[in-house]
């Protein structure tokens, strides 16, 4: 990401919810980008000190986990294949050089 998830200070953007930019908290959606005034997103006080200290908590807008949320299974489900996959080919692979090696033994005795 080129900006912090989150910040105190003057952002020059405009509140993806009211339009509004100036000083005070601010939050930003890790995948479009676009701040937000956590108030404006419903993020009490509380958590929005969780999201800026603690980075491994993560923040979408509701737009973006909208999408999230319907790709996620897409994600997933294409990882299961990739991962069978990689075992099958492992497999198939293995049997491989098997079979070459028993043939190469089969030339030098013959």
């Amino acid at each position: 990401m080129s900006k912090p998830r989150t910040d105190s200070k003057e952002i020059k953007d405009k509140c993806g919810i009211c339009s509004k930019s100036g000083v005070g908290s601010w939050i930003s959606c890790e995948i479009c980008e676009v701040w937000f005034h956590p108030k404006c997103v419903g993020i009490p006080a509380e958590a929005y000190k969780v999201l800026k200290d603690v980075q491994a908590c993560h923040w979408f807008c509701q737009a973006c986990d909208s999408k999230l949320s319907k790709l996620i299974p897409s994600i997933v489900s294409v990882h299961d294949k990739m991962e069978y996959l990689e075992e099958k080919v492992d497999k198939d692979l293995t049997k491989i050089r098997s079979d070459v090696n028993e043939i190469r033994l089969k030339m030098r005795q013959n």
